[in-house]
């Protein structure tokens, strides 16, 4: 992102803080990153229309909202998969050495 969209990073900076302090977004892992990717996604669209510049970067193309979203779907997917699958049982092997249950 700070590659090929910089003036996304403060926006982000921003979501992380509030995330990491409202009991509700740290409830909702799946639903947090959701959010900010669907922003990342619109806000890259906004600036690409809006022919904006792009500090450092590239130039903004079809191709920033594009990539925002087909690696926000990929990070969205990675979240939910990791939601939906239960917890390993802890085994013999996952126990310290010496201690007894």
């Amino acid at each position: 992102m700070l590659a090929t969209f910089p003036a996304y990073l403060p926006v982000d900076i921003a979501l992380a803080v509030l995330a990491a302090k409202t009991e509700f977004w740290k409830r909702r892992p799946v639903a947090t990153i959701s959010a900010t990717c669907g922003l990342w996604t619109v806000l890259a669209a906004a600036a690409t229309r809006w022919r904006a510049p792009n500090l450092w970067a590239a130039r903004l193309t079809v191709a920033t909202p594009a990539a925002a979203a087909v690696s926000s779907l990929a990070i969205i997917y990675r979240f939910a998969a990791e939601a939906r699958t239960p917890p390993a049982p802890e085994t013999d092997a996952d126990a310290e050495p010496g201690s007894q249950e």
